[in-house]
């Protein structure tokens, strides 16, 4: 694993958010999130953020989502464009995409909160772990929020276009930028999300292990019946591992001479442990930490209980 990733568990890196911004608004803007996100967010205070996924009628993912609660509005943050998501909609909302507006850069770290501070009136850890504040940089007005994905201290902070120029080089001179690729490594390590397993269409959330995002408390939101009843069917669960050599997807899992699943993602490089991570999903007796496994090539997969890292913020 690169350098960056010690860097960033042990001080601060960042990136700049590649995908879409649209801000909900209208007479009905929270009820028609309120259809779509797995979330009880109607009972959620204001000035506060969240993460989910947004799922297809069938239960299948969409798309995964940071969304943004304030006075009057929604910010959403999607990988996908919206527009078609929510059309045929029966509520009386607005939805503009604001990506060539507002910019957003996540800001990640044991160490992050020192630029962090510097926006925030009073000390930046009793900032709350998903609050919003106001912030402002150069005239130019903004937010903070407390937010983040790699088990590190994470800040998101959204500008105005030009002003995030200003602020990227100014402000963050000198600190390292990572890249979607260690972005996904950090994810994995904590349990986190990532885009190229959530899109396997072969497997449920719950399979791969990601339905702790969903709260299914909520009597309704958009396929959540579909989502439950694939989850009373499968037999199937996801457990993570480490190898001392590559293997790759698709490569069967074998226990005592029975195929029992297969490997569903590997991380492209060695990492913390000096070994390569990944998920394989197996039969449901089978998925438990501390077992050893063998791939068809006879290569030893050795599973493990999540997070496979434990983030330096941690010991703070």
């Amino acid at each position: 694993m690169n350098t960056i990733y010690n860097t960033l568990r042990t001080d601060k890196a960042y990136k700049l958010y590649e995908g879409f911004l649209y801000e909900v608004a209208g007479e009905e803007y929270e009820e028609v999130l309120d259809t779509v996100l797995p979330k009880n967010i109607v009972f959620m205070d204001t000035d506060t953020c969240g993460y989910t996924f947004l799922l297809n009628e069938d239960g299948t993912v969409y798309d995964e989502v940071s969304f943004y609660k304030f006075d009057d509005k929604y910010w959403l943050a999607s990988h996908k464009e919206l527009e078609t998501y929510l059309e045929g909609s029966e509520y009386n909302f607005t939805l503009t995409e604001i990506s060539s507006q507002y910019k957003m850069l996540q800001l990640e770290g044991k160490q992050a909160g020192e630029i962090a501070q510097q926006f925030y009136e009073y000390d930046i850890s009793t900032l709350n772990f998903r609050g919003i504040v106001e912030m402002s940089y150069e005239g130019q007005e903004g937010y903070l929020a407390r937010f983040g994905f790699t088990g590190e201290f994470g800040y998101q902070f959204f500008l105005p276009e030009h002003a995030m120029q200003q602020f990227e080089k100014e402000m963050l001179d000198g600190i390292s930028e990572y890249s979607n690729e260690l972005d996904n490594y950090l994810r994995f390590e904590v349990g986190q999300p990532i885009e190229v397993i959530y899109q396997q269409e072969d497997y449920s959330l719950y399979e791969l292990g990601y339905s702790w995002n969903l709260d299914f408390t909520k009597d309704e939101f958009k396929g959540r019946e579909a989502l439950l009843s694939s989850i009373e069917l499968t037999n199937l669960k996801s457990v993570g591992f480490k190898t001392s050599d590559k293997v790759v997807p698709g490569a069967s899992v074998i226990f005592d001479d029975e195929i029992v699943g297969k490997v569903c993602w590997t991380a492209d490089q060695k990492g913390s442990l000096d070994s390569y991570l990944g998920l394989m999903i197996v039969d449901k007796n089978f998925a438990h930490a501390g077992v050893s496994f063998v791939t068809d090539n006879e290569v030893v997969l050795q599973t493990l209980s999540s997070p496979y890292q434990i983030p330096e913020s941690w010991n703070k």
